[in-house]
């Protein structure tokens, strides 16, 4: 790039002639570029086949009407149903519905970190980062 002397560089006790340097750093750059957007093509499967797409697992959908209605959301709505019919069980019920409110929060606060990482983290940062390199070094 200029500003780094490959003269003669020495890696784990092998050393490179300066002239062959770029090429090998190229293949490397190379393998790290199709890795990563390897990586990030299963990362955005996995995201958008069983992961979370609107805030919510795939599996956890269902249509109910014109409604949407989350499997969560019709466990809880049964869960009253019952516990309006019979008093013994209702104590479960109740402790079950607070079970399904917390499974119901950590999963938005998953879907919000899984978007974060799959279109942040791993797609615009390094798109962002490697433009900004290739405008520094064509420029400076």
């Amino acid at each position: 790039m200029g500003w780094i002397n490959l003269d003669e560089f020495a890696a784990f006790g092998v050393t490179i002639q300066g002239e062959r340097v770029e090429s090998v750093v190229s293949a490397v750059l190379l393998f790290l570029v199709v890795s990563h957007v390897i990586q990030w093509r299963g990362d955005y499967l996995s995201y958008r086949g069983w992961n979370v797409i609107g805030r919510q697992p795939a599996s956890m959908r269902s249509i109910e009407g014109t409604k949407e209605q989350t499997k969560l959301d019709a466990i809880a709505e049964d869960s009253r149903e019952v516990a309006e019919k019979d008093a013994v069980t209702k104590a479960g019920l109740v402790q079950m519905q607070s079970y399904l409110d917390r499974m119901r929060r950590e999963m938005t606060a998953f879907a919000s970190f899984a978007w974060f990482y799959v279109w942040i983290w791993y797609l615009a940062f390094p798109l962002v980062a490697a433009v900004g390199v290739l405008v520094w070094w064509l420029y400076a």
